[in-house]
């Protein structure tokens, strides 16, 4: 989810991934995390604690630790406003 372009709307967008992940066989946490981004217009850069505020703002919680934890392929990978991205322990298991 892009909180800048809002090709879903930032406020609808935890309950709509909450509502997938809660058809999974097994409990899945929704962790949101935010880091520099740029603006839908690809004009102005925005810093991870911008893009989190504004997160903030609209009412949505983001992890921060989990955000500056993740490497930085991850934000490279998630880019697509409808990326889920389920990360494993080294067990095979849904990380919480």
């Amino acid at each position: 989810m892009d909180a800048f372009a809002q090709p879903v709307p930032v406020e609808t967008t935890t309950a709509a991934a909450r509502a997938i992940l809660d058809a999974a066989a097994v409990p899945m946490p929704l962790r949101v995390v935010a880091t520099n981004t740029l603006t839908a217009d690809f004009q102005t850069y925005v810093s991870a604690e911008e893009h989190r505020a504004a997160h903030t703002d609209l009412g949505v919680s983001v992890d921060g630790p989990l955000s500056d934890a993740l490497p930085t392929w991850v934000y490279g990978f998630a880019t697509h406003p409808a990326t889920t991205l389920v990360v494993f322990d080294d067990t095979g298991q849904a990380v919480g």
